[in-house]
């Protein structure tokens, strides 16, 4: 997300000037916010490396905040832009697929079965909605 405003930010000029809108797809692996969920864990080897887990989850959290926080201030000055957002939720937790290059046919499988996910379709939906109502006329 950070990488998307910042490019939105550097070609503002250029974005008001060429474009009638911007459409911003995120593709999330973890859900948005959070901060009410803490780290809990029963097992012997979470215990010993939770506080090095909590400094990361609070990192991605503050980074999040800081995002969206950016993003609502971009939307003030560039009502052009739309964000919608499509999240990847394992259909097995332990299962989920890994953040590499490389997916196994099983991981394939589990982030093909989250398109199907209410949210995921209510978003491609908006997105379709958008895409046909932004289309040039012919």
């Amino acid at each position: 997300l950070e990488t998307a405003l910042r490019f939105v930010q550097y070609f503002d000029s250029w974005i008001k000037e060429n474009c009638s809108q911007v459409l911003l797809l995120q593709i999330r692996d973890k859900p948005e916010g959070g901060w009410d969920s803490p780290y809990e864990s029963e097992n012997i080897f979470d215990i010993v490396t939770k506080p090095a887990l909590l400094t990361q989850t609070n990192l991605f959290h503050f980074q999040e905040y800081e995002q969206l926080a950016r993003l609502w201030t971009l939307q003030q000055h560039q009502p052009l832009l739309r964000r919608i957002v499509f999240e990847y939720q394992p259909t097995k937790k332990q299962h989920a697929a890994s953040l590499s290059f490389h997916l196994t046919r099983r991981e394939q499988q589990d982030i093909a079965a989250a398109l199907q996910l209410p949210a995921n379709q209510q978003a491609m939906r908006q997105a379709q909605q958008w895409l046909a109502a932004t289309a040039p006329a012919n």
